[in-house]
């Protein structure tokens, strides 16, 4: 989202800073050529706060945007540090409750910062209205100092998607290709997607193609190789462009435990894959709608998941782009604008 807002702001004509800890972000080259970089040379958030005051202190910003707790947090002691008069906005993308119950002491203690910090910020920004309501409560908010800007993305994804896929399991007369895209990890749950996919298989031939990386890869590859699943599964890692596959897949799966306002269900959706989801907190049943169709089964119930891949796959449902207006990036950036700036 901070990336799609950089390119929105600077295709606007605004002058933008996009501040590094260090050159190694991977979608560095996804920036436009009109943003400035600044790099902090910090590898971790702690180490950003005296880099950063010297560059709010320096270059005076307008408004500076942040997302991630660990981020937010420096920024609001870099702030203070600087004596910086310029709007904050803080944006927040997961349920602070649960990373809470999951996360360690340095996380714990984040948050804790965090509810004393985040008071002096110009606008906090959770991602979506169950995120908000989390928020309030764990971090003892007033719900009126609190404000939703949803997760947005950009339209550049649409034509992205029209690019081709390099990949026979796509190739005309192939059987239907599941995809799911997003970090291999516990919050997303794919263990639960093959487990479904398995019970899919049983009623039509299919594949499954999970395009991401993460801590889970080597539990996900011994349960596809148990369920002798491995002709069927391919987990090729991160791809830059994953939108192409979405425009091409027979239905777009999310699996997760729990989210914030799922960026890739939003993008499947505007890439016009049928798509189910979990009902998981937060953000799906704000997505999926009358007007936006698409399937919400239970967390954790295999045969559910499974129930909704073959009726989406035997009848698929697209969204009209223009249902989908609400999750461009040009929603939350005026919204960002007229809540700060434009309301000096």
């Amino acid at each position: 989202m901070l990336r799609d807002l950089a390119n929105y702001y600077a295709a606007q004509g605004y002058a933008v800073d996009f501040v590094l800890g260090t050159g190694q972000t991977f979608f560095e080259d996804s920036l436009s050529k009109e943003i400035n970089r600044i790099y902090l040379d910090a590898t971790r958030a702690a180490a950003c706060v005296v880099p950063l005051s010297k560059y709010l202190k320096n270059q005076k910003p307008d408004l500076i945007i942040t997302g991630l707790e660990q981020n937010n947090v420096a920024l609001c002691i870099a702030q203070r540090l600087a004596k910086y008069n310029g709007k904050v906005v803080l944006t927040t993308h997961t349920l602070l409750s649960t990373e809470a119950k999951r996360s360690g002491v340095r996380n714990r203690f984040t948050l804790f910062l965090a509810s004393l910090l985040y008071k002096k910020a110009s606008l906090i920004a959770p991602v979506s209205e169950g995120v908000k309501q989390d928020m309030i409560k764990t971090l003892k908010l007033s719900s009126g100092s609190v404000t939703v800007v949803k997760n947005t993305v950009s339209i550049d994804i649409k034509r992205l998607s029209k690019e081709p896929v390099d990949n026979p399991w796509f190739a005309v007369r192939q059987p239907p290709v599941i995809l799911s895209v997003g970090r291999l990890s516990y919050e997303k749950n794919l263990s639960s997607m093959i487990r479904a996919f398995d019970l899919v298989r049983k009623e039509i031939p299919c594949n499954l193609l999970l395009l991401g990386e993460g801590p889970e890869r080597s539990n996900l590859t011994e349960l596809v190789s148990r369920l002798n699943l491995t002709e069927h599964v391919q987990m090729p890692g991160r791809e830059s462009n994953p939108f192409k596959y979405m425009s091409k897949c027979a239905v777009f799966v999310m699996s997760s435990r729990y989210e914030g306002m799922p960026s890739s269900l939003i993008e499947a959706m505007i890439c016009g894959a049928p798509v189910v989801s979990t009902d998981c907190p937060t953000g799906p049943s704000e997505i999926i709608s009358e007007s936006r169709p698409g399937k919400l089964v239970p967390v954790d119930d295999d045969q559910a998941l499974a129930k909704a891949i073959i009726e989406t796959i035997g009848a698929p449902v697209t969204v009209p782009l223009q249902e989908m207006k609400p999750f461009l990036i040009e929603s939350s950036g005026e919204q960002i604008l007229d809540l700060t700036l434009r309301a000096r």
